[in-house]
């Protein structure tokens, strides 16, 4: 385990080694130590911090011991490595303290300030022996060469040569000799010294203590070949190459000049990772390190460098954007790649010209966003004062280079300088440090300092001035975020947010500079909404701005405009119009529930205009009910996200309103139709107030769903799903109200937003409103037209449920569908009934006309898809029970009540013939009445069954049916018809009781299980490069088509006897699903619909941090009221069959 280079074998083989020694109970021993010692090592190198914490909570409930160096090692696996580096020596001193590691869990703290080294070794002296034994040697070692390594991740060789110095001073502390050889560290301090005079780029500094590093001097580097044979270990040998590297880059920059010697010993260097690289390629999946790459690219263009005769420098493929991400990145590995920039800069004759320094500002600043995501603060603000330097005229002044202690003396340098600095990159660093400030606790400084930089971009004459739009749209985009990001700060700091709201509310007093900052940005924003700028309503009649709203208190006014100056600076930043939409969506609901539950308080405005409206001679009464009536809105109220109650009524209320004014006054009555208009004209105003937030928030949605339309992300997808489900809700409860936002907004919508909610738009197919069903109805038929993989299957089978007169088979299918529904229903005669007025239902005819126009569209643009999908339905449905299942599933179900009748028909007959009174003529006329009457529903079930299975047999499954058992049933019809001997019952049933027998006979046998689809049905075996869409697929963002159909098809032994089939692609994988009956697949779907929203919530979660929760889905297709496919999860255990194992034992 110590040599081997496969992590995760180790892990996998550490695993098993630890259960079993915890199943022979061996886990206080020394080799369980060492074996978790290894695990721990291994999932370090694999980066696992979750993993780790998992192994730190079995310790301690398995062992009965803390081991807080592995809680320690979860920050280092993270990448946390300032945390680390401080938990690691709090565990070395508690491994010191008479080893409090091993105390065991009883609820006391986890750290444990040690006393001084020399009086906790002074306590033991007495027995040297056993406290030499006890202290875990090589566990010390290990976690003392980690510290090491935290600080050499960082770069910073400060805190490595400290600990040096410490580690010596706890080796002197102590007389022990083993104890003495675990505080060996496994780097040389002198290489460490040196390591810091180059990033200090002082040349002769490195050259002073490379000559004390054994091999280091930088005269060999020409002369010395680099040996790496007796090395095994991977790391050893990237450190040798590392410090080789370092070597070869001072020794050109102290000569001077570009020998051929540096470009050979680079060469060996780069064989020798390159065959590391081939080597860490033997594992699958690949898991080559970031260490290992990164050296071989840097190594490979130090190289290229060198050779190439232009001296134009190697630039890094680095992106625009440039956003590392905390769980995927190290900072130790760009730290790397920036050395190698600043290397390039000090070459010999290298082009001064060239964009370096923009690549060098570029990287700077994304290694401390890393940083401060990773928790590195201290690294964060060192780099972050280094690009600061940079900027401010490469960090000179009066000849010298400057050194800052703090970045907001550095910021302030920055804002003062003459130089002629990059807009962009000042909103960039002022911005990073804000977010610096704020993740230290400095929150009252961060908000200063970017409510300054907005304030300084929105104010200046940069839009006037700059030449080159581009880099004013990323300004601009810049402000909007960093407009969102103070809005995100002040609604988590309430008492700041209050405190801000009365310093604006004070005008000419004592301001801080945050009020100074928002006023002047409100400012800007009234400014721009009279200009017509951000969110803008196409109604000219009703001019309301963002904060126009009784209901919003000084806090949130400022909110809802600092949003709105966020979608003035950027409107093509769909984040800000998400945001705004969201806002807008809370206080439009907020608004209307409070009017729901009363009524709404007029404005003076709305009240003097009434009184002057009302007619000479209206009493105070009646005054009074007219302002009451003005001031209902008429609406219902709903809970937040209910979108399952349709609207009986969606009209105006006007009508209503109208009457209500003319029944509670008789004045108006008599007054001019001209009065009552200008009455109803004050109303609508003053619902249009009360729905104005939800008119904004449909608005800004819509807008939204523009700025997504192109091709979807992960990080957009949650966006889309919220915002098309709220434009949704807002359309099913509030059609009338918004219908000037909601009917051009959908009119106008891009189809891919709204692909994630299909089944939602189609249970809307029947709104009682006109112009929801047409919006819905025609971006239906727009999705059909750009994805009709996506809608074919609803849009096919509902439309089926209609239009079964046009099918050939819709007597049979009839039949069989009449049969399941009357078994299966607890009332069938209300289920027929009520299917029967269904059909008649207004609601019905309008949903079969949208559903038949989105079935036009389709097969006008793929006619043969629709006819195969129809065909692919229809054979699915003929398998749905095989006429062999639904005699063995009927005589199974009617079995208990046959009994229980035959018993009731003796019972009868018993009665009948110990009646002397009648003749022999009558009791059999009695008996035989009693027998049709007792047994007429089961007779009746069975004559609908036969008439099923009666129909002209079309496949061979059905052939052998009739051909084997037609006869039989014919027989046992007719027998229980008409008994030859009603006196004995048991007898009319005996034919039946034959066929069970049989049928459950030929079921109990295993290769009953496994059909053949060339069987059951011919027609899906004959399908052959069909384009039909896989199902469940389309979401997945791929458009697989059925290639074919397995001819073998699996019997599930369970009720429903649900089928197994397997669909080859036209991708040439094979495709499982489970074809179910006798059950409504539609609420199914809808539970698979809401995990894949919350795993894509999960991914796309804003705190950033690693997803550790997925709910593991399957796709589900209906195929009609009690029918559907499954996707089939290959290597699950289903319940049932647990179940069934249990109850056999």
């Amino acid at each position: 385990m110590k040599v081997t280079q496969y992590t995760g074998v180790a892990v996998r083989q550490a695993h098993e080694l630890l259960r079993d020694m915890k199943e022979n109970g061996n886990t206080q021993s020394t080799e369980f130590e060492q074996t978790v010692l290894y695990l721990v090592r291994g999932l370090l190198d694999l980066k696992q911090p979750d993993a780790l914490m998992g192994v730190y909570s079995w310790c301690r409930d398995v062992m009965g011991k803390k081991l807080l160096w592995i809680k320690a090692l979860v920050e280092k696996a993270a990448g946390r490595y300032e945390n680390a580096g401080k938990e690691l020596k709090s565990s070395v001193k508690a491994l010191l303290n008479t080893d409090q590691d091993d105390l065991d869990v009883d609820g006391k703290p986890d750290i444990v300030i040690p006393q001084k080294i020399k009086g906790i070794l002074s306590k033991h002296n007495t027995t040297p022996v056993q406290q030499e034994t006890h202290l875990p040697i090589v566990r010390l070692n290990f976690i003392v060469n980690q510290v090491v390594e935290c600080y050499q991740s960082l770069g910073d060789w400060k805190s490595v040569m400290e600990w040096q110095e410490a580690v010596m001073e706890y080796r002197q502390d102590t007389s022990f000799i083993t104890l003495q050889t675990a505080f060996n560290t496994d780097i040389d301090i002198n290489y460490v010294r040196a390591l810091s005079e180059f990033d200090l780029n002082n040349i002769s500094g490195v050259k002073e203590n490379m000559e004390l590093v054994p091999g280091g001097s930088l005269n060999d580097v020409t002369k010395q070949e680099l040996h790496v044979g007796e090395i095994w270990g991977t790391s050893q040998k990237l450190d040798l190459v590392y410090q080789h590297y370092v070597k070869v880059a001072a020794g050109i920059i102290d000569q001077k000049q570009i020998k051929p010697e540096f470009v050979k010993s680079l060469l060996q260097s780069e064989k020798i990772i390159e065959d590391l690289l081939r080597v860490s390629s033997f594992e699958w999946p690949l898991l080559s390190s970031q260490k290992i790459l990164t050296q071989l690219y840097t190594i490979y263009c130090l190289r290229r460098q060198l050779e190439d005769k232009t001296k134009k420098p190697v630039l890094l493929p680095i992106s625009s954007d440039f956003i590392l991400d905390k769980d995927e990145h190290d900072v130790s590995t760009f730290l790397q790649v920036q050395r190698f920039v600043n290397i390039q800069q000090h070459l010999p004759g290298i082009d001064k010209k060239s964009n370096l320094i923009g690549q060098q500002l570029k990287l700077q600043l994304g290694i401390s966003n890393l940083a401060r995501k990773q928790e590195n603060y201290i690294l964060a603000e060192k780099l972050l004062l280094q690009q600061i330097n940079l900027l401010s005229d490469g960090g000179l002044e009066n000849g010298r280079q400057l050194k800052q202690d703090s970045i907001l003396p550095a910021l302030t340098r920055l804002r003062g300088s003459n130089s002629s600095i990059n807009q962009l990159d000042v909103l960039r660093v002022e911005r990073t440090a804000a977010k610096l400030l704020q993740a230290t606790g400095q929150l009252k400084d961060g908000i200063d300092i970017i409510s300054n930089s907005i304030v300084g971009h929105v104010c200046s004459d940069l839009h006037k001035d700059v030449k080159d739009k581009s880099l004013l749209l990323q300004c601009n985009e810049l402000s909007a975020r960093s407009l969102l990001t103070i809005v995100k700060w002040l609604q988590i700091d309430h008492k700041n947010l209050s405190s801000l709201t009365s310093q604006l509310r004070i005008e000419g007093g004592d301001s801080s500079v945050l009020s100074h900052n928002i006023q002047l940005l409100l400012e800007v924003e009234t400014r721009g909404s009279r200009q017509k700028l951000g969110i803008v309503l196409e109604d000219a009649d009703h001019d309301l701005k963002i904060g126009d709203n009784p209901i919003l208190s000084h806090s949130d006014r400022v909110i809802g405009q600092i949003l709105h100056l966020s979608t003035m600076e950027c409107p093509t930043l769909s984040k800000s119009w998400f945001t705004l939409a969201g806002w807008c969506y809370k206080w439009g609901r907020k608004s209307v529930d409070n009017a729901s539950h009363g009524s709404v308080e007029l404005l003076t405005d709305e009240k003097a205009e009434i009184l002057f409206l009302l007619p000479k001679g209206t009493s105070n009464e009646e005054t009074g009910k007219v302002l009451s009536v003005l001031s209902q809105i008429h609406t219902s109220f709903s809970s937040e996200e209910d979108i399952s109650e349709d609207q009986n009524e969606c009209d105006e209320g006007a009508e209503t309103t109208r009457r209500q004014l003319l029944s509670c006054c008789l004045s108006l009555q008599i007054a001019s139709e001209d009065c009552i208009d200008k009455l109803l004209s004050v109303w609508k105003r003053v619902v249009h107030r009360v729905y104005h937030y939800y008119q904004l928030s449909a608005k800004a949605y819509f807008t939204y769903l523009q700025l997504n339309g192109g091709e979807k992300t992960q990080s957009d997808e949650d966006g889309n799903v919220i915002g098309t489900l709220r434009l949704l809700r807002l359309l099913v409860k509030h059609a009338w109200e918004l219908r000037n936002v909601l009917e051009p907004g959908l009119a106008s919508t891009p189809t891919a937003p709204w692909k994630g909610i299909i089944p939602q738009l189609f249970s809307r197919l029947s709104h009682p409103e006109l112009y929801v069903r047409q919006s819905v109805s025609d971006l239906l038929c727009r999705v059909a037209h750009d994805a009709p993989h996506l809608i074919v299957y609803p849009a096919v089978v509902g439309s089926s449920s209609f239009n079964k007169s046009d099918s050939k088979d819709s007597g049979r299918e009839g039949l069989l569908s009449n049969y399941l529904t009357e078994q299966l229903d607890e009332n069938s005669d209300d289920c027929n009934s009520q299917e029967d007025e269904d059909i008649e239902d207004p609601s019905s005819k309008m949903l079969q006309g949208c559903l038949m126009s989105i079935v036009e569209i389709l097969s006008y643009n793929n006619p043969k898809m629709i006819s195969e999908v129809k065909q692919l339905v229809q054979e699915l449905r003929r398998i749905t029970l095989l006429w062999d299942e639904l005699w063995l599933g009927t005589l199974n179900q009617q079995h208990q009540d046959v009994t229980r009748k035959l018993q009731q028909l003796e019972s009868e007959v018993k009665k009948v013939n110990t009646n002397s009174a009648l003749t022999k003529d009558e009791k059999l006329a009695i008996i035989r009445e009693k027998h049709k009457t007792i047994m007429k529903p089961t007779l009746y079930a069975l004559e609908k069954l036969q008439e099923i299975t009666s129909q002209p047999p079309e496949t061979p499954q059905e052939e052998w049916f009739k051909d084997t058992y037609g006869k039989l049933i014919d027989a046992a019809i007719v027998k229980l018809r008409n008994p030859t001997n009603p006196s004995h019952p048991n007898n009319s049933w005996q034919l039946f009781k034959q066929l069970h027998a049989s049928l459950q006979q030929k079921a109990q046998k295993r290769s009953s299980l496994i059909l053949r689809m060339e069987k059951i049905s011919p027609n899906l075996q004959a399908m052959k490069g069909t384009v039909i869409a896989m199902p469940g697929l389309g979401m997945s963002g791929k458009m697989v088509s059925v290639e074919s159909v397995s001819n073998t098809v699996q019997i599930l032994p369970t009720k429903t006897k649900p089928k197994k089939l397997v669909l080859l692609g036209s991708d040439g994988k094979k495709y499982p699903y489970l074809f179910k009956g006798l059950e409504d697949l539609h609420l199914d779907e809808r539970i698979m619909q809401f995990l894949s929203i919350v795993n894509n919530m999960f991914v796309s979660n804003s705190s950033g941090e690693q997803q550790l929760y997925r709910a593991r889905h399957y796709s589900v297709t209906p195929l009609g009221p009690r029918s559907g496919l499954i996707q089939w999860v290959d290597g699950s255990t289903p319940l049932f069959s647990l179940y069934k194992r249990w109850q056999q034992e």
